[in-house]
């Protein structure tokens, strides 16, 4: 990027391939991307159009050693991957916004914007068709391209590179206004087709601008003439070619490719975007607190800044958590700095070293171009052979220290590093582009759209329209006095275990304090937390930090532009988690008392395999005595997200739940707000009025209040179910006591719970019919609704009687 002249340098380059070759014997280096790249850094490169990509379907990729951003388009399928194209920009140009909005048309073209202080560029990326293809497909292609180009407006401007395998020939005085007059060689037909293209959507061929030798103007050597020919092309509107303030074909960029890099330096003042509000995330070197020396620094620097401030007895709980989080983040920063950029794989890791043979291989290649002797050209291949054992050498030496390193985590049990180190080997991660459709199906690309778009999805998904009657709510459970949970603040012992019991490596919301963090400040900032607690405990006043979330989008399945596919993650404060986590220590041995022993949900010591294996007994034995069974697994629509928050209170006050611990739980409940996090940054907030908080360590443990009161009513209301005949007190290989009549138990059930997910049982398709009614009852009664499209039902033994289910 030029600076001085407010200029930006773009080119196109044909690569022949962005695939690394799995043949031992080839000779092209590994890691094309990182090679390319290192070398449109080295020419000082902002923007490229690259041809005959191979790369399949659509995405995005960073190389964050280079600097460089690649957005692609290629084949729908793998087996016709032929062609495709990419546009390879400076990853600052994305980040900042001036370079967005891709658009994949097919595997032959693609654009993005390309935002100027005063006018907007469309930057087009093609490849053409070659003379021996058919006529029908050049045709084709260029119609799809002329359509492309008269969509634009004409108060953009328009910058079209690409590999056009065309020869336009130096006959200026038939195309005036589109070659120049210094073009070279004789036209041809593919050439003639890019004339006519240029006069009807009045462009203007760059390359054909400047006096400079031949070596300068073409790009390609014909393999069996050996004559350069000039068939990659950069085109401007022909308003803007003052603009234009060089053109020309780079010699040096070698990438294994029998085309020449061209580069055009473009006057361009680019547009200053307004920085977002929300500042991204610090990320620490937490690696750092494993050492006792750094972390008696840490907690010595929370402690001198929190006392650094006068303390005021009267000062609210805002103030106070301000004060906290000021003295960790600033400490933070000052004694573990900033966590190291990520390096993905043994390219990144041997950079320096690779940077030098690849100055080797650079300095041969030139000279080569530059006199194509038989001396250079073996010369070049001893250098290029020479290159790629010594990377290659670089490489195994690189799997097999990872491969001690992996094998040391497994040793130690330690999955997080074991689980970085082989991401690491899969290298840098493949992206879909930021492409996201509206509602009715239209394609949005502008940042402020996909944002809106984003609030608006996840607006409706966590506010569900909820209708219950508070005060026809009757609870049918209830829980034992004796283990009712006391209701003063929290204690420093709580605080502590608090603490402790917070995971490690996971992401910290807005206030940027992760577990780490608080770990590492052990007694200093237990004491500080422990004060806050008291002081929010008093005021029964939340800091807005802890009610505030941020959603990342994670794809499930399916089309990614569309919002639908995507589950919503949150990411909450995690010193307020330290206040939920004192609130669910306390009110999980008294809520447990009102559970079913049917629910296996988020409880210590069961799990959904002990439903799937009771299923499959149920299915076993009903075979095995060749009895009948009908089965519902009802499914509810957003469960966690419908649950009425009134009604969910008004449930705990029933269950006789301490009153302070309630109030603190409407207020960690109202007010709350989040924002959708999308390329690390923050769209607009929303407020979220229903549903338990996605994240929250309370939030199992009240979802499983609220729907415990459905299975209670399903009990009260229906008294069929399976009954289960078994006697335990014997040998398990008597045949004596299995035939005994004596001592035997009996237990009937009736559903199968895990969570939100249920499992009604019966014997007979009416029996079934009439438990799942008053199952959708009871949860129509609490603001819930049964999903039909993914609630299944199965029969056993019961396949050739008509069942009437609806």
């Amino acid at each position: 990027m030029n600076k001085k002249s407010k200029a930006l340098n773009f080119a196109t380059w044909n690569v022949r391939t962005l695939l690394d070759s799995t043949r031992l014997s080839s000779i092209t280096l590994q890691r094309r991307t990182a090679v390319i790249a290192h070398e449109l850094k080295q020419y000082n490169i902002d923007i490229v159009a690259l041809q005959e990509t191979h790369l399949v379907g659509q995405g995005q990729l960073e190389e964050s050693s280079a600097g460089y951003t690649y957005l692609w388009s290629g084949a729908k399928d793998a087996a016709q991957n032929f062609y495709g194209v990419a546009i390879c920009a400076r990853t600052e140009l994305v980040q900042k916004g001036i370079v967005s909005e891709p658009s994949c048309i097919n595997d032959r073209i693609m654009s993005v914007q390309v935002h100027g202080a005063t006018s907007q560029t469309t930057f087009i990326c093609c490849y053409a068709p070659t003379l021996v293809d058919d006529v029908i497909v050049i045709e084709t292609f260029y119609e799809e391209l002329r359509s492309v180009i008269s969509r634009i407006p004409k108060t953009h401007n328009v910058i079209l590179a690409g590999d056009f395998n065309a020869r336009v020939g130096a006959l200026s005085s038939n195309w005036r206004g589109v070659i120049g007059p210094h073009g070279i060689g004789r036209q041809n037909e593919n050439g003639l087709r890019l004339l006519q293209l240029c006069v009807q959507e009045d462009l203007y061929i760059a390359n054909t601008m400047f006096q400079q030798k031949d070596l300068y103007k073409t790009s390609w050597r014909h393999p069996r003439s050996k004559c350069w020919h000039q068939i990659d092309f950069i085109i401007v509107r022909r308003r803007n070619r003052g603009s234009i303030l060089r053109c020309r074909s780079m010699r040096g960029p070698n990438c294994d490719t029998d085309h020449l890099l061209v580069r055009a330096t473009i006057h361009f003042t680019k547009k200053r975007f307004q920085r977002n509000s929300q500042t991204r995330p610090k990320l620490f070197n937490i690696s750092k607190l494993k050492d006792s020396s750094v972390r008696r620094t840490f907690e010595e620097s929370i402690q001198a800044l929190y006392h650094s401030e006068d303390q005021h007895d009267n000062r609210d709980a805002e103030i106070q958590w301000t004060r906290v989080k000021t003295s960790i983040l600033q400490s933070a920063a000052a004694v573990l700095g900033k966590k190291p950029a990520t390096r993905w794989d043994w390219f990144d890791d041997s950079d320096v070293e690779i940077q030098e043979i690849l100055k080797k291989k650079r300095r041969a290649h030139l000279a080569y171009i530059e006199n194509p002797t038989r001396i250079h050209k073996s010369e070049y291949s001893r250098v290029r052979g020479l290159c790629q054992r010594q990377i290659r050498a670089l490489k195994e030496k690189w799997w097999a220290e990872k491969v001690k390193e992996m094998q040391h985590y497994m040793n130690i049990n330690d999955t997080h590093n074991l689980h970085r180190c082989i991401k690491n080997i899969a290298g840098p991660v493949k992206k879909a582009l930021n492409i996201v459709e509206s509602q009715d199906g239209e394609h949005l690309k502008t940042k402020e759209e996909i944002a809106s778009r984003w609030k608006q999805h996840f607006c409706g998904v966590l506010n569900q329209d909820t209708v219950v009657n508070i005060d026809s709510i009757q609870v049918p459970i209830r829980t034992t006095p004796e283990s009712t949970p006391r209701d003063d603040p929290p204690t420093e012992a709580e605080v502590r275990t608090a603490i402790r019991q917070l995971k490690n490596h996971k992401c910290p919301g807005s206030d940027s304090i992760t577990a780490e963090l608080l770990k590492g400040g052990e007694d200093t900032v237990v004491n500080m937390m422990v004060t806050l607690l008291k002081k929010v405990w008093e005021e029964k006043h939340i800091p807005k930090d802890w009610t505030d979330a941020i959603v990342v989008p994670l794809h499930k399945k399916g089309n990614k532009a569309k919002c639908d596919n995507y589950r919503g993650i949150s990411l909450l404060s995690v010193p307020g988690k330290v206040l939920s986590k004192v609130l669910c220590n306390r009110l999980s041995p008294f809520l447990e008392t009102c559970f079913s022993d049917s629910q296996c949900g988020f409880r210590t010591e069961r799990s959904t395999v002990d439903m799937i294996f009771a299923t499959r007994q149920l299915v076993e034995k009903t075979l095995e005595q060749n009895t009948e069974l009908c089965m519902a697994f009802i499914d509810i629509r957003k469960a966690f997200d419908s649950v009425n928050r009134r009604a969910l209170f008004n449930i705990l006050e029933q269950l006789h739940c301490p009153p302070n611990a309630i109030t603190i739980l409407r207020k960690l409940h109202e007010n709350t707000h989040a924002a959708v996090r999308v390329d690390g940054e923050e769209g607009p907030s929303f407020e979220v009025r229903t549903g338990v908080r996605q994240g929250c360590v309370l939030a199992p443990l009240l979802f499983l209040v609220y729907i415990q009161i459905i299975v209670a009513i399903l009990r009260l209301q229906h008294h069929e179910g399976v009954e289960i005949i078994y006697r335990a007190d014997s040998d398990m290989f008597s045949r004596r006591g299995l035939k005994s009549q004596t001592k035997v138990s009996c237990s009937k059930m009736a559903e199968l719970m895990f969570a939100d997910d249920c499992a009604v049982v019966e014997k007979t398709p009416q029996a079934l019919q009439a438990a799942v009614n008053i199952f959708s009852q009871a949860a129509n009664s609490l603001g819930l609704k049964v999903n039909e499209d993914k609630t299944e039902v199965m029969f056993v033994n019961i396949q050739k009687r008509l069942c009437p289910f609806y």
